[in-house]
């Protein structure tokens, strides 16, 4: 079982491979589920993130959704909601 998000990969000091991952997720017994929700930063912030995470090619890109609308705090929507 893994557990990873490649955009967050900050042990490249230690010869970390995030492709290792990415290639391991094109594996035929691998079932991958992503997490699209992102809690932690506002549209704003994944805008200006995904104008550098584009250039590191397939696999890392970023097609998360902003839970975050404004500074007040976090807009929790219901996993069955059509959107």
């Amino acid at each position: 079982m893994y557990f990873f998000d490649v955009r967050q990969s900050i042990y490249g000091w230690a010869d970390a491979d995030p492709d290792y991952l990415i290639k391991k997720g094109w594996e035929s017994d691998v079932k991958t589920f992503k997490m699209k929700k992102n809690y932690r930063n506002r549209p704003n912030i994944l805008y200006f993130a995904r104008k550098f995470v584009w250039k590191l090619g397939y696999g890392y890109e970023d097609d998360s959704v902003a839970m975050r609308h404004d500074s007040t705090g976090i807009v929790f929507e219901d996993e069955m909601t059509p959107s």
